[in-house]
């Protein structure tokens, strides 16, 4: 809510995590606030029963860049969506208007993901533990934790929505021809692919890691494009309309560039498996690659990148700043704003730790482990806080019976 701010620490070996709000009192008391990660991240990285574990191999070469590129992906969405859903003063309808489900199905869903959420923190503790050999397993291990942390704030938002407007004296919101959520959305996920591709910009970057940037950042942005062009069959205004339509013919004209350059790097692979110059790919920009990728074509595909970002962007920037296009938001009372914070709280402990996982698997990958099992140790730090704040979830969604 607008009281709501992100914190940052750092604790041991330089791990930076941002943490979620100042919680306030939950039901029954229950209160798992910045002080529980806090504690975890300063804990010795000696203690513990994990760092009696022998120490694994690491994965390296390009099985290190994609996990760390994996890493940097799902933290960027994680905190993309607490940003837009949990962070904010404007209460609205995640779904769109009348779209959703109902609230006791929010709230089963959110008790349910979190409790996910904790055994997918509990697989990848059991992976860091298992070595360099599972590296493919631990990348789809991270990316179901950030399907499913981003499915929790959803769920949970929603569930707040719905919670707080059926309260007396509380208004629904009023939907508009855009839906903002949906458009930031795809906006950030353009601008996470495009800043990792920037970020793992070395000779070294598999052609498998480009292919699967170029493919994700191209969905986001015809998703964008898409929602933009539908917005503006609804506006009434011919100006308006025709802005939305030229700022997505723009966004369109980026996003071919963007493929295009893509296609010049993955092109110039070698060995089995490299791809013609002639091959275009899909419609979301899939290529077929080989294994590495020529360092002097990784500029262009940067300089495009840029330009895709800064379309997408500003077409999203026009689309959102005029409440005709955006919509009103819900008009709450006190108590209504009060039990949203309590519920977001709730659902930003979780949220928080799965950042921090995040943070030290890509730490790992980058930089190896100056004592063995130390990460593990704190990943089953950060599976703790899960559970605890699970419970807190739980009875602010008014789950009864939730166990973990």
């Amino acid at each position: 809510m607008g009281r709501s701010t992100w914190g940052v620490s750092t604790g041991p070996a330089g791990v930076t995590v941002k943490l979620f709000p100042h919680s306030r009192q939950g039901p029954a008391g229950a209160t798992v606030g910045n002080a529980v990660v806090l504690s975890l991240l300063r804990m010795a990285p000696g203690s513990g029963a994990g760092c009696r574990s022998p120490p694994a191999a690491l994965p390296s070469g390009a099985a290190a860049t994609r996990l760390a590129a994996a890493c940097d992906a799902v933290e960027r969405r994680l905190q993309t969506a607490a940003d837009l859903l949990l962070l904010t003063s404007d209460a609205r309808p995640v779904s769109g208007a009348g779209g959703g489900p109902p609230l006791p199905r929010c709230r089963d869903a959110a008790a349910g993901r979190a409790r996910a959420l904790y055994l997918v923190a509990r697989d990848i503790a059991a992976l860091l533990q298992a070595g360099a050999g599972h590296a493919d397993r631990l990348t789809q291990a991270l990316a179901q934790l950030g399907e499913l942390g981003v499915a929790l704030t959803e769920s949970c938002a929603e569930a707040g929505y719905l919670a707080a407007v059926a309260l007396p004296g509380c208004a629904p919101a009023l939907q508009g021809p855009v839906d903002r959520y949906q458009l930031c959305r795809a906006a950030a996920e353009v601008d996470t692919g495009c800043s990792i591709l920037k970020l793992y910009s070395h000779s070294s970057m598999p052609a498998l890691l480009l292919s699967e940037l170029c493919s994700v950042t191209s969905e986001s942005a015809v998703s964008l494009i898409e929602a933009c062009t539908a917005a503006a069959q609804r506006v009434d205004h011919p100006c308006t309309r025709q802005l939305l339509l030229q700022g997505g013919r723009a966004a369109s004209a980026a996003l071919e560039a963007f493929q295009a350059s893509a296609k010049l790097s993955a092109s110039s692979c070698e060995d089995d498996g490299s791809i013609s110059e002639h091959n275009d790919g899909d419609r979301n920009g899939n290529l077929s690659v080989g294994p590495t990728t020529d360092p002097g074509s990784l500029p262009a595909c940067h300089l495009f990148a840029e330009s895709l970002v800064a379309a997408c962007n500003s077409l999203v920037v026009f689309a959102t700043q005029d409440s005709s296009l955006t919509g009103r938001p819900a008009r709450l009372t006190e108590p209504a704003r009060d039990a949203l914070h309590d519920l977001f709280s709730a659902c930003m402990s979780i949220v928080s730790p799965c950042v921090l996982v995040c943070s030290l698997v890509r730490r790992l990958a980058t930089e190896g482990e100056r004592k063995p099992g130390a990460t593990r140790l704190r990943v089953q730090q950060c599976q703790a806080v899960i559970m605890k704040a699970s419970v807190q979830l739980s009875q602010a969604l008014g789950v009864p019976g939730y166990e973990m």
